[in-house]
């Protein structure tokens, strides 16, 4: 597995492919805010959701849709995941299910299992069935919702984001049955490895056959295919993304969050340049032999610059300090992200007007008492 330590790529230069094993992500694991000179970011890492902006799964996949055109690469593979992910759960449950029907059987009937030999017939295989993927499952032991376990999708990209074809913000769950199963086998063929897809993914030939053929035999008998049949073309899609996308997507993640960050610190120190421009010329006019209509009018650019850096400075530090609260909320429970931004975001506009609003009655009151109470003193 390559990791990439980007410390110097966030002073322009050329980033350092070391070889690490890789890491197995722990439910109670933290995100991995890379913004350190000496933080190492490995595509797995990335793609199960563990990093934070400018270099978090939402991020790679705009870069992915914007700058190379292969947002299929990283679709696929989030399908994959969460193909991979029903099909350990309904194997869990539908074996534990089996298992407690089994058991139920014998207790309530003990003496059956002697019956077939008093009528000499032997004991074979279908007595006893292993247990098996059926459609039919519809039991709730041990179930889970959906909106209860992180799942490997994105969960928001701004007012401004336009969403690519297959757009990630229509969530398809987990599937909790054999028959979900199945259908999404099919939208994962019909969507991606179809010779002619709509989204269809960049993988050998060999592969791709190789793969449709044990999904095709699969789904003959009904059966949702093992997930190993996909190990070997998400191989080749990850081998694709860690080549060529993870080197140029890191680049520019290092890029752009300088430039961010130091056209946001430049704003802000312009509109402190103003608001001191703004208050010695008021000053200049208030306190000299002027009329009051003259020094009415000066005192209110005053309250106008306040509000500006009030306004100015609250967005400067509420975009620092909200997005690891995005993205600590969208890798707990997405369904939580969906409410929870809109009202941060509503408590955030409400709070711009009270401090809009207590700027300007600051300032009537102040002008006021500047205009009437002190005196000029040139």
């Amino acid at each position: 597995m390559v990791k990439y330590r980007y410390g110097n790529a966030w002073a322009g230069q050329s980033t350092e492919a070391t070889r690490q094993p890789a890491r197995r992500r722990q439910p109670d694991m933290e995100l991995i805010c890379a913004s350190g000179p000496e933080s190492e970011v490995e595509l797995e890492s990335i793609l199960a959701g563990e990093t934070c902006p400018p270099l978090s799964l939402r991020d790679f996949a705009v870069y992915t849709r914007d700058s190379e055109h292969s947002e299929e690469n990283v679709l696929f593979h989030l399908a994959i995941a969460r193909y991979t992910e029903g099909y350990t759960r309904v194997i869990a449950r539908d074996s534990r299910v089996s298992v407690v029907k089994t058991l139920k059987h014998s207790l309530s009937s003990p003496n059956k299992a002697a019956a077939p030999f008093a009528n000499n017939v032997a004991p074979n295989a279908s007595n006893n069935p292993p247990p098996t993927l059926t459609p039919e499952v519809s039991t709730d032991v041990n179930k889970v919702p959906n909106n209860a376990v992180p799942e490997f999708v994105l969960s928001s990209f701004g007012d401004d984001f336009e969403p690519p074809k297959m757009d990630p913000l229509q969530r398809r769950k987990i599937p909790s049955t054999a028959e979900e199963l199945i259908q999404e086998v099919h939208f994962i063929t019909d969507e991606f490895m179809n010779v002619g897809a709509s989204m269809e993914v960049n993988i050998t030939a060999a592969a791709r056959k190789a793969a449709l053929e044990e999904l095709r035999l699969s789904l003959k008998n009904r059966l949702p295919p093992e997930p190993r049949v996909f190990h070997e073309v998400d191989r080749e899609i990850k081998h694709l993304m860690r080549s060529y996308s993870l080197p140029k997507f890191i680049r520019d993640a290092a890029t752009s969050n300088i430039k961010s960050t130091k056209t946001k610190i430049n704003r802000f120190l312009a509109m402190i340049i103003d608001l001191v421009i703004v208050l010695t010329i008021s000053l200049a006019t208030a306190l000299t032999y002027s009329s009051p209509y003259i020094r009415f009018v000066a005192f209110p650019f005053m309250c106008h610059g306040m509000c500006a850096v009030f306004t100015v400075k609250d967005n400067f530090c509420f975009w620092h300090g909200t997005m690891g609260t995005y993205e600590l909320v969208d890798e707990g429970q997405t369904f939580v992200m969906q409410i929870s931004e809109p009202v941060m975001k509503a408590w955030h506009n409400k709070k711009l007007m009270t401090l809009s609003y207590l700027s300007a009655i600051i300032g009537l009151c102040l002008t006021v008492a500047l205009v009437f109470a002190i005196p000029p003193y040139f």
